[in-house]
This record gives structure tokens, C-alpha cells and sequence, in this order.
């Protein structure tokens, strides 16, 4: 029986959660996240979706990490969502939704009234599909159009 949980990323699974930023989110631009410095990262929220496999043996169960996202503690009291990542073979299956929710209830548990993000041009209808509204003008980040997008959790 196969299931998906959702939960925070272990420090024995950074290598599989940086692995799956690389893949989705640098590599089609040409760009490579271990280039990257990753020291700012420590102590960021990072949240992933994992696919569940139950094993020959019923009590155990194997995990493999389909899908991520950063949440990052603003001066202002908010949170900025980041570095949503889901694999390529499962997207448009609600893990990117499910992540998103999971980020939203976390951020509501720990006294946060708002999220924001950056947007990719191509995640706009998605994120706007959760709630979310754009701000701003468009602009570039990391070579391509973004905008910023917030929702109140209130």
C-alpha cells in the first residue's frame, strides 16, 4: 500500500532534499544548487512530501522524498514560502497543495498571520488557486520573471 505523508525534513534527509531542489529548480536553468552557498539555509523550516511504501514486513515502511518547500521567519512577522520543489512525474497530484497547507497550518501553530513568495510566471495560477494575490510589479530573480505573492492566514 502506497500513502503520502507530509512532515519536517530530518537532518538525515538534507542530501534527498537538496538533491530534489537541484533537480527541479536549478538544473532547467542551467544553474546548480551545490554552487550555491547553503550555510544561510540552517535554520530555515524545511518541510517535505513523502511517498510511503509499505515493505515485505507490514511493520516497516519505505520513504522517498517527491516533494519540498522552505519557509523562512521575516522581521516583519511573517513568513516567505520558498523553493517549492515536487518531482516531475508526480506533479499536478496535490503534493504541491498539500505542502502549501502543511506550510500554512505550521505557520498558523507558530503565531504567523501571513505568508509570502516569490513566483515563477508558471506557478502564478497555482498559487493564485490557493488564496494567494499578487503584489508588485513583475521582476527578475535567479534570470526569470517572478512576482510576489502573499496571503493572510487571519
Amino acid at each position: 500500500m502506497n500513502s503520502m505523508a507530509i512532515r519536517l525534513i530530518e537532518p538525515n534527509e538534507l542530501a534527498s532534499f537538496y538533491t530534489l531542489r537541484n533537480e527541479i529548480l536549478r538544473k532547467p536553468l542551467g544553474l546548480d544548487l551545490f554552487q550555491e552557498d547553503l550555510a544561510s539555509e540552517w535554520d530555515q523550516i524545511k518541510i517535505g512530501a513523502f511517498h510511503q511504501t509499505n515493505t515485505t514486513t507490514e511493520s516497516s515502511t519505505e520513504e522517498q522524498l517527491v516533494g519540498c518547500v522552505m519557509l523562512v521567519p521575516n522581521s516583519d512577522g511573517s513568513l516567505k514560502l520558498r523553493q517549492m520543489a515536487v518531482q516531475t512525474n508526480v506533479q499536478r497530484g496535490g503534493i504541491g497543495s498539500a505542502l502549501v497547507g502543511f506550510a500554512e497550518a505550521w505557520a498558523v501553530q507558530n503565531g504567523y498571520r501571513w505568508i509570502k513568495l516569490h513566483a515563477r510566471l508558471e506557478a502564478m495560477a497555482f498559487y493564485q488557486r490557493l488564496q494567494y494575490h499578487q503584489v508588485g510589479e513583475m521582476f527578475i530573480e535567479v534570470g526569470i520573471p517572478h512576482c510576489e505573492m502573499v496571503k493572510s492566514l487571519e
